[in-house]
């Protein structure tokens, strides 16, 4: 899923020293890429062992329904189905509502329709840009929100267009995130650090968390720390991977409002929130965006976000919500 190579810009300490008995901390990979959680706690070593246990069977149930990398999940069958009412669990179904809601939310810029373009760049190594991605009647007919219906009395969705397909990656790990948050609650977890794939929660009540936001580029060099508590961090770059047409290098960020590939630039967008939803969509929204238009929205909606832009060896500040007059 998306933000497999963010994971770099971000790394994090506790700040003060752990007055709980148990400094408990486990790393793997989940959905392509790496989970890792910390817990401070009273609780002893095999209690949270279960617990990370249920984490894992929390993480892949979802990844049954939201990976679109794999062929038997359920968000792919529906991108395979025809013009028919298609009856979906509930969270597939509810993160769909969700990702509709911060589509109108952020004047189209974020746009989970476009899976039928997305699907067309690898991860794993560059990419020559398709003709699909030229044709601007494919862009029409397979993309778009006016060719999507949700009945929310069976929770269901008809799809009026055969070549529509959903793509979650600009969400689907921060609503993972939160469900574990709110899991980890339920067991009175009160002092935790999750890191999935780049998207990175908190909670905290006796213990401080504090995140190093790298620059966007190659060599490790810190920008800053910010101290994180009861809080998420997203980041999102426009430089991870290349398409490249004519000789030119686009970045295999989609631009849904202007139908077209951005040109690849050492830009990343870190936003911060109480809600990693939030975080995880807005990183993605912003990216989509050219400077002023990310500038302008930023500002009109009190993001705070922090974004990064490196040329050869020398890094800008193009926005900090901590040090610029808003």
């Amino acid at each position: 899923m998306k933000k497999v190579y963010f994971l770099t810009f971000l790394t994090f300490f506790l700040i003060h020293t752990n007055v709980y008995s148990y400094e408990y901390e486990r790393s793997f990979i989940s959905w392509g890429t790496n989970f890792d959680i910390r817990i401070n706690s009273d609780i002893p070593e095999n209690d949270l062992d279960d617990i990370t246990q249920n984490i894992l069977e929390i993480l892949e149930d979802l990844n049954k329904k939201f990976n679109s990398y794999d062929k038997s999940s359920e968000i792919s069958k529906l991108n395979l189905t025809k013009k028919k009412e298609e009856k979906i669990s509930k969270e597939l179904f509810d993160i769909i509502n969700i990702s509709k809601n911060y589509h109108n939310k952020t004047m189209g810029y974020f746009d989970i329709t476009i899976g039928a373009i997305t699907e067309q760049f690898s991860f794993e190594k560059n990419n020559e840009k398709t003709e699909l991605l030229k044709n601007n009647k494919f862009i029409k007919n397979c993309t778009g929100w006016d060719k999507i219906e949700l009945k929310f009395e069976n929770s269901s969705v008809m799809k009026k267009s055969d070549c529509l397909k959903f793509d979650l990656g600009g969400l689907a790990e921060g609503y993972a995130i939160k469900k574990i948050i709110e899991f980890l609650e339920v067991y009175k977890i009160e002092d935790a650090i999750i890191n999935f794939g780049g998207n990175i929660s908190t909670l905290s009540k006796k213990n401080k968390w504090s995140i190093k936001i790298l620059e966007p580029r190659v060599e490790y060099k810190i920008y800053d720390e910010i101290e994180l508590n009861n809080l998420s961090i997203s980041v999102s770059s426009k430089y991870s991977k290349t398409v490249v047409d004519n000789g030119i290098s686009y970045s295999h960020i989609f631009n849904p409002v202007k139908k077209k590939l951005l040109i690849k630039k050492n830009i990343s967008v870190s936003v911060i929130s109480d809600d990693p939803v939030y975080c995880d969509v807005m990183s993605t929204t912003l990216i989509t965006m050219g400077k002023e238009k990310m500038l302008k929205t930023i500002k009109l909606n009190d993001i705070k976000a922090i974004v990064l832009e490196s040329a050869e060896n020398e890094a800008s500040v193009i926005y900090d919500f901590r040090k610029l007059d808003r």
